[in-house]
């Protein structure tokens, strides 16, 4: 697409609410086979959730929470989220009724942490839902 001196453009009529999810299953995510460079999405419902801590980083304080992500095959990944994700999901979980909320976590990282495989936030560019409104939150409240 080349946009030169008499190119016109307008606000499209098109509205589309499709998410365009690309959801990575555990196992995969476990596997290790997937790039480590490159942002992924998991839903999962969120399970021994630990507690909010403030721990120093470079000298500033950060808050983190670290958790375990359960998904509909019951395979669990370990989770660990930074900044104000660690906050909006300790918040969202505290509000749940039921207690174990449905997590959706777009744009996640594949780090490691001891050695062991983790789900994190990828720095502002992730994006977390807390029981959103699609079909694959549907069918874990179905089980």
């Amino acid at each position: 697409m080349s946009i030169i001196q008499n190119t016109a453009i307008t606000r499209s009529t098109l509205i589309n609410e499709d998410m365009f999810l690309s959801l990575v299953d555990f196992q995969t995510v476990l596997g290790g086979s997937l790039k480590t460079c490159f942002l992924i999405d998991v839903i999962g419902q969120v399970m021994d959730l630990g507690d909010l801590e403030t721990i120093q980083v470079s000298g500033k304080p950060r808050m983190k929470v670290e958790f375990t992500l359960r998904d509909i095959n019951d395979a669990r990944v370990p989770c660990c989220l930074w900044g104000k994700f660690a906050e909006i999901l300790y918040e969202g979980c505290s509000k749940d009724e039921e207690g174990k909320p449905i997590c959706l976590i777009r744009f996640a990282k594949i780090g490691r942490f001891r050695g062991e495989i983790q789900i994190t936030n990828a720095f502002e560019a992730s994006l977390l839902l807390i029981n959103p409104d699609i079909a694959e939150t549907a069918a874990f409240k179905q089980m």
